[in-house]
C-alpha cells in the first residue's frame, strides 16, 4: 500500500481516493526524448538516473519503450525507463535526472541542455556561470542552440558534468560587472 486517504467514521463519495495500491520494487521513469536525439535513443539502451534525495547515488536502467508519435507542439516522443528498486529509494512523484548511455563511449553527438534561467547576457552574448568550488564562479561564453520548454541547448562552451548555477545568476552577474566598474576607476 502506497498511501492511505481513509479513516474510521470518515464520510465519503465515490469520487474519493482511498487508497493508492501499487509496488515499487521497479519503477518507471517517463520522459520526452525531443525528435532530434530519437535517433540516439533505442529500447535496451543503458541509462543512468540520479535523484535529488540520493545525489550520491545513481540508479542504473535501461530503456523500455520509445513511443511511436512526436507530439506536435513538443517535438518531442514518451519514453519508459524501467529501474529496479530493491532497496524501495525511489518513489512515485521524484524528481530525476536522466543520462541514455549509448555504445560509443565518447560524449560525440550529445546535446547539452540547461535550463534558460542558467544563462546570462552580457554585451548581447550568451553566458553561464560554472561553479569551480563552493562560492566561487567562473564565467563562461556559450554558443547557444535551440530553447525548448524552458531549457536552452548549449553548442560549445560546455562539457557533460560542469556544475552550471541556474539560479541567483543574476546576483552573480551584478556582482562581476560591479567589479569591473570598480577596475575601470
Amino acid at each position: 500500500m502506497l498511501d492511505v486517504n481513509a479513516r474510521v467514521g470518515q464520510p465519503v463519495s465515490p469520487a474519493d481516493t482511498l487508497f493508492v495500491v501499487g509496488e515499487i520494487d521497479r519503477v518507471w521513469i517517463v520522459l520526452d526524448v525531443y525528435e532530434r536525439d530519437l535517433s540516439k535513443v533505442h529500447i535496451g539502451d543503458a541509462v543512468h538516473a540520479e535523484v535529488l534525495a540520493y545525489p550520491q547515488r545513481t540508479f542504473e536502467g535501461h530503456v523500455d519503450y520509445v513511443g511511436g508519435i512526436v507530439d506536435p507542439v513538443r517535438r518531442a516522443v514518451s519514453t519508459r525507463i524501467v529501474i529496479d528498486n530493491p532497496e524501495m529509494l525511489l518513489r512515485p512523484g521524484m524528481s530525476v535526472t536522466t543520462r541514455i548511455l549509448h555504445d560509443d563511449a565518447s560524449d560525440a553527438g550529445v546535446s547539452l541542455w540547461v535550463p534558460r534561467s542558467a544563462i546570462t547576457s552580457i554585451d548581447g552574448q550568451p553566458f553561464v556561470f560554472i561553479e569551480k568550488k563552493p562560492g566561487q564562479y567562473l564565467l563562461r561564453a556559450v554558443l547557444r542552440g535551440e530553447d525548448v520548454e524552458g531549457d536552452s541547448e548549449i553548442l560549445k562552451g560546455l562539457s557533460v558534468g560542469e556544475p552550471v548555477v541556474t539560479e541567483g545568476t543574476f546576483v552573480l552577474k551584478s556582482e562581476l560587472l560591479k567589479e569591473q566598474m570598480g577596475k575601470n576607476d
